[in-house]
């Protein structure tokens, strides 16, 4: 059993001691990637710029979806599903991609996911109907799977315990930059081309990626490491993951609370564009409030590690967004101050993600150390696929009002303390 000190609860039962070196072995290799304060720094402004392309890939293009409806001649609830897609998409590429990295090694299959992404964002911008565009956002999205599941898992690769939960909350504060600057970024390019622009926008960003991990980024998992782990073993993991009753509970319970944050990002646009009557260009700025919520949640979490557990600040983060779920249905149900009453609450909801997403990670990841890319993303293929699910519910029950959206976040982050509390119980951990 790892002392307490080390990641602040215990893992049982016990593992075997060939396991328990894997869990406290950095290799040397690795180690040298982080050595200093300046690699540390590259090392995470990049990792988080991999992690970032999902939110890049949903936020910047969200002020463009009354006008991708016009320009297609589709429904809005039609348009709102592009992004439940996105979301499928992105949950298949990251089950596929975490196994096979735990194989094959990481840098390789970034960079093959990354060349798909480029591509299919150029494609995208070139369709002529909703169902072409449905196809192109699949594509980009398993593309894209690649770097969002692998930039977390490198973090196992080159940090350990409390470290790992650190370092993913830092990753979290540097991703926040993207849904901060994406919707607004998005609305600008409306102003000088149209909503095809911001497909071009999204190739570019991919292919600065694909530059930056090719020249910056060196493999974190050498063949050495991977010893001979066969991928037929490597998607078996999933089960062994899923038989885990602690670890369930930390998957479902987080992917709530991520669902919740994907709920809005699909519904605000119809609600504050449509409803409400904001302009698309002030769409971003609107959203981008969210965005503080996130960065102060991770920094939060930086700090406070020092002297609370990893799983007491998980617990912390998810009653905070109960909390906003129920302000949110009280007031933006009921229309109670008006715009106000929807973007307040949703600021806690939404921003406690920073807090519970890296924690869960980095929990997940310590568990199951040989497996890290797999445990990634079986948590990054769940919140994401419970989004997607949310955001098709919600296009389906949607009836012009802020009521379906507010319903939807309440079940969400209300159920995900009480799924993770009761089945993550330290008795299982």
């Amino acid at each position: 059993m790892l002392p307490r000190q080390d990641f602040h609860f215990q893992f049982a039962p016990p593992y075997p001691p060939w396991q328990l070196a894997v869990m406290n072995e950095i290799s040397s290799e690795n180690l040298k990637m982080v050595a200093t304060r300046s690699a540390r720094v590259r090392v995470i402004v990049l990792l988080a710029l991999l992690v970032a392309i999902g939110a890049m890939s949903i936020d910047m293009y969200l002020p463009a979806l009354p006008d991708i409806a016009k320009g297609l001649a589709t429904s809005d609830a039609a348009i709102q599903r592009t992004v439940s897609v996105f979301l499928l998409g992105f949950a298949v590429g990251m089950l596929i991609y975490g196994p096979v990295s735990d194989r094959f090694g990481r840098r390789m299959v970034i960079l093959s996911g990354l060349m798909i992404f480029s591509i299919a964002s150029v494609m995208a911008a070139y369709v002529a109907t909703v169902e072409e565009l449905f196809l192109m956002r699949i594509f980009q999205s398993i593309g894209g799977g690649a770097s969002a599941v692998l930039g977390r898992t490198i973090v196992r690769d080159l940090f350990a315990g409390v470290d790992a939960a650190k370092v993913l909350s830092m990753i979290h504060m540097v991703m926040g930059i993207a849904p901060l600057i994406a919707p607004t970024l998005g609305g600008q390019i409306l102003l000088y081309s149209d909503w095809r622009g911001i497909f071009f926008g999204l190739a570019v960003f991919g292919a600065m990626c694909l530059s930056a991990t090719f020249f910056m980024l060196k493999e974190t998992l050498p063949p050495e490491r991977r010893g001979d782990l066969k991928l037929a073993a490597a998607f078996i993991a999933y089960s062994h993951i899923l038989k885990d009753r602690y670890a369930v509970g930390y998957i479902l319970g987080g992917g709530l609370t991520t669902a919740a944050m994907f709920v809005y990002i699909t519904g605000s646009p119809m609600v504050l564009i449509s409803y409400y009557g904001v302009a698309p260009e002030w769409f971003g700025v609107l959203f981008s409030i969210n965005v503080f919520g996130l960065l102060l949640s991770s920094f939060l979490n930086i700090r406070l590690l020092k002297h609370y557990t990893v799983p007491q600040m998980t617990t912390a983060g998810q009653m905070t967004g109960a909390m906003g779920a129920v302000g949110l249905l009280v007031l933006g149900a009921t229309g109670t101050f008006g715009i106000y009453g929807i973007l307040a609450p949703t600021l806690f909801i939404v921003g406690i993600n920073g807090m519970v997403s890296a924690n869960c990670n980095a929990v997940l990841m310590q568990r199951f150390p040989r497996n890290a890319g797999a445990a990634a993303a079986l948590f990054g293929a769940t919140r994401v696929l419970f989004g997607a699910i949310g955001g098709i519910l919600l296009s389906i029950t949607t009836s012009g009002t802020p009521l379906a959206l507010c319903l939807a976040m309440f079940f969400c982050a209300g159920l995900a303390p009480v799924v993770r509390l009761a089945l993550a119980r330290e008795k299982y951990a």
